[in-house]
């Protein structure tokens, strides 16, 4: 029996009982640590992919391009069923269309458009949106754009803080009659909330962590709601960045690394990681023989 693509996995957390974790990965390392430890699918985030491969803030400086090609590197190390975040699709509706044809060349399995402004205008209080028909518009691009018929498409609301719960309804309900296969509303995060888009909507939802006033029955209160991703936070990032920035401080005011070698991951464990033996095998087989 073929076993299913990477997409087509994806494609069925929408129908399958229960909520899946889904990590996050910034770079072809946290890609195969992800994999290694037994996640099939992740996310390939674009704020933590800004500040770990670019150096910069989640303010729209990485282009759809250097995305892209991120994404062709994490599959590539790791081809696994991958969430992509396509930020506002990076411009209007033929922007999308772009942006979708060519993370879909990338290897992504779904791919996220929100419905913000980007760039932010000047001088803005907080998040600024696109209107509900112009993002409407985004996501029928973006669906007419996709080539393969499992690649998911999930249409992003970010408005719930800014625009309230009522201009979120009518947003999802709108993008929901677009055809889009999912719905991701981040900032949702009480019972009352996440009851309410599974009024608003029939289509599959995405999360972030769990209900912060019901955190007890956590998982299985998503799943009624139809939550079938929950996104996880940016801990293994940021615990990476603190362990880097205490062991170069340490090294930096003792010319050593001292506790932290203990710490270090094992150089067989990196070579299995890499695949080093792979490779070497590899090469044995196309070098000439000795004289």
């Amino acid at each position: 029996m073929k076993k299913p693509s990477a997409r087509q996995t994806f494609r069925s957390l929408m129908s399958s009982p229960g909520t899946s974790i889904l990590p996050v990965v910034h770079d072809a390392i946290s890609a195969l640590i992800t994999r290694d430890v037994g996640f099939e699918i992740a996310l390939v985030s674009g704020n933590v992919s800004a500040a770990a491969t670019f150096g910069y803030p989640d303010i729209g400086l990485v282009s759809m391009t250097e995305m892209a090609q991120l994404v062709r590197q994490i599959n590539r190390a790791a081809p696994l069923g991958y969430l992509v975040d396509a930020e506002n699709g990076f411009g209007n509706a033929l922007n999308v269309q772009r942006t979708v044809s060519e993370f879909e060349a990338a290897g992504a399995s779904a791919i996220m458009i929100e419905d913000t402004e980007m760039p932010q205008r000047f001088g803005a209080a907080g998040k600024t949106f696109v209107s509900c028909e112009e993002a409407c518009g985004k996501l029928r691009a973006a669906l007419e754009a996709r080539h393969d018929p499992d690649l998911v498409i999930v249409g992003r609301c970010d408005a719930l803080h800014s625009l309230g719960m009522q201009e979120t309804i009518r947003r999802v309900q709108a993008y929901s009659e677009c055809g889009v296969d999912a719905i991701f509303v981040p900032a949702a995060k009480s019972r009352a909330e996440f009851l309410a888009l599974r009024q608003a909507t029939k289509l599959p939802l995405i999360a972030v962590g769990l209900p912060a006033d019901d955190s007890a029955s956590g998982l299985a209160f998503l799943a009624e709601c139809g939550v079938f991703l929950t996104v996880t936070s940016t801990i293994p990032f940021q615990v990476a960045v603190q362990a880097s920035f205490e062991a170069l401080t340490h090294l930096r005011a003792t010319g050593e690394f001292g506790p932290f070698t203990g710490r270090a991951c094992s150089r067989a464990y990196l070579d299995e990681l890499l695949g080093a033996k792979k490779f070497e095998e590899k090469q044995s087989r196309y070098s000439s023989p000795k004289p």
